[in-house]
């Protein structure tokens, strides 16, 4: 009996050990040589009996984590000098993952291997699908006059055809002239409304396809933001409740029960979601929370969660899904599927996009056409879906993927005069935005002076937001994206998000998130991994303030210094210095498919050869 009461409290403290959150102290070879000399030690004597919050306190020389540079750190110093260490540490949070994985047990970061086309299952195909050449439908390369409608052609006959590749040649073929407003005076975006359609050009830089929208958007009677040139979406995207849920499922699990599954199929695409005020189920998603202060407007208008999923499986009311939940779900709060009608297989590629935005941005103070109206690509209820080798250049807004899942962004550039935003995710599910650039605002695509609001400011370059999310987003990833030097996120505070990953990226910074609604801007896992911190930034504090995120997961944060406000923060591990896995989405693809592809390696090759293969430089063209 005492033998099994001692292996029971065994098992308890070792499960406890696997999900509990960790910190790992900073190394102590301070200046990155790979050895702990006397060097480190000079630096160490520099900082030595400063606390966190004086200006010559670092958290790098806080070996302890006491937040006091003092002897208890100078022992942990004496202890490691003389020795060589490598740069990049194995993560123990990784770890954690691995052992969760291996156990069962609930792991603290989420499996962000679930996002992208087909979750990296298999690559983005080069479909052979019927081409519809748009030339044969009427437009003509580099001229003067509108190829719009040669294009609505081109793209109806693909939809009746069941499926088709929209083939643009090389040359310029302009969009949204003077000659193509409707009866009423409005620009109207040209539409994909059918699966398996492919936009496919010659190529997104020197000597490739460019579509150059003319003139912006005008605002139509349907709503305030503008309208984009090229929109992916169905006919019928009105959702219905299939089914309720009726007991409690834990994140980064796959099965739900439901009350009744017969308008339930494998295969079928669903929304899992809740839409609450109440005051329980709020505090379950915002916990553990030290003080609610601030958040009295999201107790009053409530949370909305959802998350677009696929059914693998059904057994009676028991349904298991192709990605894992997010969140706990918890049935009590009216727990809900629904219907998500979508396109599917639809892509864009090798194409240059073009707007004729030459102003000096200003954000929010302006007009609308600086905000949206130079909009040139959505894709809104579409999974399995990619967007590949494009560019952009003098929009206000890159692109949008709204209410969304599995869809790969990659080998992207925004380029050309500074404008809104550059990529962004809003509704959606495991969107992969991967080995992509914002160049805006930088020379020689843009000779527009920098200048940013009324105040005549000198502006940061990229555009005003870099690559983000909102409107409840979960399970993104953003890949090796190069921000703009010192560029903030965009992970606005619409519908709050949750789970997302900043995996490998280069430059930029941790603040600069607003938006409309209420805060908080990001709920729970929010991942930063490897972060080459590029902002000038020096101490983050996440909840006080304008600026929340509820206790974000920070590993391998590196380049430009910076300190955290640990008591709103989860993780905090080797700050300052890279760890290994050097990316944590390849590691976890890695474990779950039981190697990486040579294709995913091949990606970050390609990449490398487009990107030095010069953009072409548009001229300050503003009507047709």
């Amino acid at each position: 009996m005492l033998f099994r009461m001692r292996l029971q409290t065994f098992i308890i403290i070792l499960i406890a050990l696997l999900v509990q959150p960790v910190s790992a102290a900073p190394s102590p070879d301070f200046d990155e040589s790979g050895a702990v000399d006397f060097t480190d030690f000079l630096l160490l004597v520099s900082a030595f009996g400063s606390r966190e919050g004086q200006e010559r306190y670092d958290a790098k020389y806080d070996l302890n984590g006491d937040g006091e540079i003092g002897f208890g750190d100078f022992l942990l110093f004496v202890n490691d000098f003389g020795r060589t260490v490598e740069f990049l540490r194995n993560a123990t949070t990784y770890q954690q993952f691995v052992k969760a994985k291996e156990y069962g047990t609930e792991p603290i970061l989420p499996d962000f291997s679930y996002s992208g086309y087909h979750y990296f299952n298999k690559p983005v195909p080069d479909v052979t699908h019927p081409i519809f050449n748009v030339t044969d439908y009427g437009a003509i390369p580099n001229d003067d006059v509108s190829d719009q409608p040669a294009i609505v052609r081109a793209i109806a006959a693909a939809e009746e055809n069941g499926r088709g590749i929209v083939f643009f040649p090389p040359g310029e073929f302009l969009v949204n002239t003077d000659a193509d407003k409707n009866d009423e005076g409005y620009n109207e975006s040209i539409y994909v409304r059918s699966s398996n359609i492919v936009l496919r050009g010659s190529g997104s830089r020197t000597g490739g396809t460019i579509i150059r929208m003319v003139n912006h958007m005008t605002r139509g009677p349907e709503g305030s933001d503008l309208p984009p040139m090229f929109l992916f979406r169905p006919v019928s995207f009105a959702r219905s409740t299939l089914a309720r849920i009726t007991e409690r499922a834990e994140r980064e699990t796959f099965w739900i029960t439901v009350e009744d599954a017969s308008r339930l199929s494998v295969g079928q695409w669903i929304w899992v979601s809740v839409n609450t005020n109440e005051e329980e189920a709020i505090n379950e998603f915002i916990a553990p929370v030290l003080s609610t202060s601030g958040l009295r407007e999201l107790f009053e208008v409530g949370l909305n969660i959802r998350e677009e999923h696929s059914i693998a499986e059904i057994q009676g009311n028991r349904v298991r899904l192709n990605e894992p939940l997010r969140t706990h779900v918890n049935h009590a709060y009216d727990w809900r599927v629904q219907s998500l009608p979508h396109l599917e297989e639809v892509g864009v590629e090798d194409i240059s996009f073009h707007g004729s935005f030459f102003e000096s941005f200003v954000h929010h103070a302006k007009n609308g056409i600086h905000d949206s109206g130079w909009k040139l690509l959505s894709f809104n209820r579409c999974v399995n879906s990619w967007v590949r080798r494009v560019s952009f250049m003098h929009v206000s807004r890159g692109l949008g993927v709204t209410a969304s899942a599995a869809v790969s962004v990659y080998q992207v550039t925004i380029a050309g005069n500074k404008g809104h935003y550059a990529m962004k995710s809003q509704g959606s599910y495991g969107i992969w935005f991967g080995l992509a650039e914002d160049i805006a605002g930088m020379a020689p695509y843009s000779t527009v002076p920098l200048i940013d609001g009324p105040s005549n400011t000198r502006a940061i370059p990229g555009q005003h937001h870099g690559v983000g999310m909102s409107h409840s987003s979960t399970g993104n990833v953003i890949y090796r994206f190069d921000m703009a030097p010192n560029q903030p996120l965009d992970i606005h505070k619409t519908d709050p998000c949750y789970a997302n990953l900043y995996d490998c990226v280069n430059n930029g910074r941790l603040s600069g998130s607003s938006g409309s609604g209420v805060p908080p801007h990001h709920l729970r896992h929010l991942v930063f991994w490897n972060f080459n911190h590029g902002g000038d930034v020096k101490r983050y504090n996440f909840w006080e303030g304008g600026l929340k995120f509820l206790h974000p997961i920070i590993v391998g944060f590196h380049g430009n210094r910076a300190t955290f406000k640990k008591i709103y923060l989860e993780i905090l591990e080797s700050n300052g210095r890279a760890v290994d896995p050097e990316s944590l989405f390849e590691a976890q693809l890695e474990l779950r498919l039981g190697t990486l592809p040579a294709w995913v390696k091949n990606l970050r090759t390609e990449w490398e050869m487009i990107r030095n293969t010069p953009l072409t430089i548009s001229d300050n063209k503003t009507s047709g």
